[in-house]
């Protein structure tokens, strides 16, 4: 049942993301790591489904009630994950020139909502690790946009992702997502965790920035690329703790369930800075099963 949650979440996140544009959804679409992510039995697809109907519902906000409910709706993203958070500063900063009333009204009902939680949280815990400045961010969402393991094109990568950030910061109808982005990848920056399940909330409206003359061209690239990635034939990748156990993945084409795998292990050895090594009676290839667990024993929040 969560499975089919995920998927529909995942599905109505396509259709919400035609009203923007109707090139976007099928770079979206075509992602691996999106269609693995709709098999996951985590929050990143809900999560994403709520930031998108957040967005698309500011704009038609225009009393100080509505603003009420925009607030609380805000708490309902926190909630479910932690850095929903940066909804606030990013509503905050598209809302500068409307009236301290409307403001004001925004504001009260978010801390109605999460002001409890706020209070009686004991704040950011060290146990879950280091916060840390993550420089090859820009790097890893480009190589997220195009469904690859980073590190091997990491111009291309980087510069994909420069161009999707300009491009949706131009566009002055989508400027409440620029802020949104840039304020999720401001907290993204120092997060102590590099996985690409992270890149999916920002995912859409990164797509969304490029330019639309390159949506075909890169559909194209995109499955030409992932079905000529030659996966191992064994994924030994470490135990995920019960709180963040992944669904089976029965309902996702084998193919695309082995990049993406291959892409994430790329994805945490190349943050950790660990080359690959095999081991000894497995032909999979694992990185250091203690250093890999500290990145994927990641809180359901």
């Amino acid at each position: 049942m969560a499975r089919v949650l995920s998927l529909l979440c995942s599905l109505a996140v396509l259709h919400l993301l035609r009203k923007e544009d109707r090139h976007a959804p099928w770079l979206l679409a075509a992602n691996p790591f999106w269609v693995l992510a709709s098999t996951f039995v985590m929050s990143e697809s809900l999560f994403t489904l709520l930031t998108v109907l957040y967005l698309q519902s500011l704009p038609h906000a225009h009393s100080r009630r509505h603003w009420l409910f925009r607030g609380m709706s805000a708490a309902l993203c926190y909630y479910v994950r932690n850095v929903g958070l940066a909804l606030v500063p990013a509503t905050l900063l598209w809302m500068r020139r409307r009236p301290l009333s409307q403001q004001a009204a925004y504001l009260l009902g978010f801390a109605l909502a999460a002001g409890p939680h706020l209070l009686l949280s004991s704040g950011y815990s060290s146990e879950f690790g280091a916060l840390h400045f993550n420089r090859h961010l820009p790097a890893q969402y480009g190589a997220v946009m195009l469904g690859l393991p980073p590190g091997n094109l990491t111009p291309v990568y980087l510069g994909l992702f420069l161009l999707a950030l300009y491009g949706l910061a131009r566009k002055p109808r989508h400027s409440l997502a620029a802020a949104w982005t840039l304020c999720y990848l401001l907290i993204m920056l120092v997060w102590p965790y590099s996985d690409p399940r992270f890149a999916l909330p920002v995912l859409p409206w990164l797509l969304l920035g490029l330019p639309k003359k390159l949506t075909a061209p890169l559909v194209v690239a995109l499955i030409g690329l992932n079905l000529q990635q030659e996966p191992p034939a064994q994924y030994n990748l470490p135990p995920i703790p019960q709180s963040a156990r992944l669904a089976s993945t029965s309902m996702l084409p084998g193919l695309y369930q082995g990049i993406a795998s291959y892409c994430s292990q790329q994805f945490i050895q190349t943050a950790n800075g660990q080359p690959q090594t095999k081991t000894p009676g497995n032909q999979g290839l694992v990185g250091d099963p203690n250093q890999v667990l500290s990145i994927t024993a990641v809180p359901f929040n």
